[in-house]
């Protein structure tokens, strides 16, 4: 949690400090999509750094496990997924409010890790009609610690971990971890007679919550970043035609309101 929010605010100047610079750099013809690769592959120098960084003390202090590479590269992907989250948050919004943002995201992303005390994943596949799994599968903690777990997990012999599941103190199996599933981390029903593939709502439904790999945080980092993209060409194109009248909050009160339910749909969808 505590990394996220220090990276999360340390990335928002990426993007976020040279509005003025881009939209003068965009009416002289600069492409976006070029403006938006470079500066971001540069970031990815912050990324590596803070990796590092993060990795050496964590992995000498916390006594945990997992394998110094393992935790590297679990870590980078972290904080790339961090990055992405906050690129979008700052094109999107103004430095106050994308910091604040920035914050609040943190948190929710801890609240729908399935391990904080919260709803554990298998809860939240099963809420809102089983549409609510969206919310853990697009926060960066939920597979960070679910990644960590299943590392960690190794270490445990086949009575200990069986016991565990069944303890009351910390309830592996609630959480959407069952321990017959540990070494499988691909979909499949094959337990249950079916031929296809499982969504992700089902695995966890089904207690598959092990995280054997760090893809899954690698695309949602591309999807972010997909995203970032995206708003910052809506935006720039915006700002640079006529676009700027619809999104608007100078003026009067009716020119203030039909800016801020532009934006409002524009953040909703």
């Amino acid at each position: 949690l505590m990394l996220m929010l220090l990276v999360g605010v340390a990335a928002q100047r990426i993007f976020g400090l040279d509005r003025v610079t881009r939209l003068r750099e965009a009416k002289a013809g600069m492409p976006t999509l070029a403006y938006f690769i470079g500066k971001d592959c540069a970031s990815l120098i912050e990324v590596t750094v803070y990796s590092l960084a993060y990795t050496a003390w964590y992995s000498w202090l916390s006594g945990m496990y997992v394998k110094p590479w393992e935790l590297f590269a679990l870590v980078w992907s972290f904080v790339y997924v961090v990055y992405g989250l906050n690129h979008i948050l700052a094109v999107t919004l103004s430095p106050q409010a994308a910091q604040l943002t920035s914050v609040v995201l943190s948190f929710v992303s801890f609240a729908t890790s399935g391990i904080s005390g919260g709803p554990s994943v298998r809860d939240m596949s099963k809420m809102a009609g089983g549409r609510a799994w969206i919310v853990p599968a697009v926060s960066p903690l939920r597979w960070f610690f679910g990644f960590v777990l299943t590392k960690q997990n190794r270490f445990i012999g086949e009575s200990d971990r069986n016991l565990l599941m069944q303890s009351t103190y910390w309830p592996l199996w609630y959480l959407g971890y069952d321990a017959k599933f540990y070494k499988d981390c691909r979909s499949g029903f094959a337990e249950l007679g079916q031929s296809h593939s499982m969504s992700l709502r089902d695995e966890w439904q089904h207690g598959r919550g092990w995280v054997c790999s760090t893809m899954p945080l690698l695309l949602l980092g591309v999807l972010f970043r997909f995203v970032a993209a995206l708003a910052l060409f809506l935006s720039t194109y915006g700002h640079t035609s006529g676009w700027t009248a619809f999104t608007t909050t100078q003026g009067g009160a009716a020119a203030k309101m039909v800016g801020y339910a532009a934006r409002v749909l524009g953040a909703f969808f």
